[in-house]
């Protein structure tokens, strides 16, 4: 059944413009972010309407059997003018949802100047042999932050729902050692919980130069969601509060332990480029 533009409603197009960007986005989040205040029951029926008429389709499910939406064929013609075929492998559609609540708060927050995603990055990897392009360390997003240490840092973001092996840790570090002077980007790790986030830093003082200042550090993925003005940037031998490490002031509006709703913003990848987010 076919549909045309001018039977799709503002919040619909909203709606396919941000499953384009973000790639996948469960009900829940679209509930929030697309659909505030209005019933489930009507956001559900809206969301069948859309798969009906190919404009969405389901991906799957979350553990808690929330559903996970992406863009179908139609929608990508319809908002890009072109196609391509997107995959986003069922094993890992937990860990894409985390990235993306972790991204809609800081464009809430106002602290992200640009945003370029794993799927953009690899789009753009340098032409290598096959070897090279699968082991180039191309991290879940590359961000160009207005603060994260210093103005308009570049932030090579990894969101760890599951802790990798020594060995791959040991590749990733020799390649982009986060103790060296001459990093592009800081290294910021969201993760489940602090002792994940210490093994990882571990990992990093093992097989990087730690003689050198280090630009790599970790927050736990429930505190930053929960409450940015008091989650913490963890480092091997420091903690310092996020509101430092960006220049976050919290508005007085802001209540703990709380989500605020965040306005969505243009998320360009305007000042990415290969020499910032690639490294061999």
């Amino acid at each position: 059944m076919a549909i045309h533009s001018n039977e799709l409603t503002e919040r619909d197009l909203k709606l396919l413009k941000l499953l384009l960007d973000f790639g996948v986005v469960s009900s829940v989040q679209l509930s929030k972010w697309i659909f505030p205040k209005v019933a489930r029951t009507t956001v559900l029926r809206r969301l069948r309407l859309l798969e009906k008429r190919g404009m969405i389709r389901k991906r799957g499910t979350l553990p808690d059997a929330t559903a996970v939406w992406m863009i179908d064929q139609k929608g990508q013609r319809l908002i890009a003018g072109m196609t391509e075929n997107l995959y986003f492998p069922a094993h890992q559609l937990e860990h894409e949802i985390t990235l993306n609540e972790i991204r809609w708060r800081l464009h809430g927050l106002g602290v992200v100047q640009s945003w370029m995603n794993e799927r953009e990055l690899r789009r753009k990897a340098p032409d290598r042999n096959g070897f090279e392009r699968e082991n180039l360390a191309i991290p879940d997003a590359v961000i160009l932050m207005k603060h994260f240490g210093r103005p308009e840092a570049f932030v090579r973001m990894e969101v760890e729902l599951n802790i990798k092996s020594n060995e791959r840790y040991k590749r990733l570090f020799q390649r982009v050692d986060p103790y060296s002077q001459g990093a592009r980007a800081w290294l910021w790790y969201l993760v489940k919980n602090r002792s994940m986030g210490n093994r990882i830093l571990r990992y990093a003082k093992k097989h990087g130069d730690y003689s050198l200042p280090p630009i790599l550090g970790f927050t736990v993925i429930d505190d930053f969601l929960t409450d940015p003005w008091s989650a913490e940037f963890h480092q091997l031998e420091k903690a310092t509060a996020l509101t430092t490490i960006m220049k976050l002031s919290r508005p007085e509006s802001a209540v703990k332990n709380t989500h605020a709703h965040a306005s969505a913003q243009a998320m360009s990848t305007e000042g990415l480029n290969e020499n910032n987010v690639f490294a061999a």
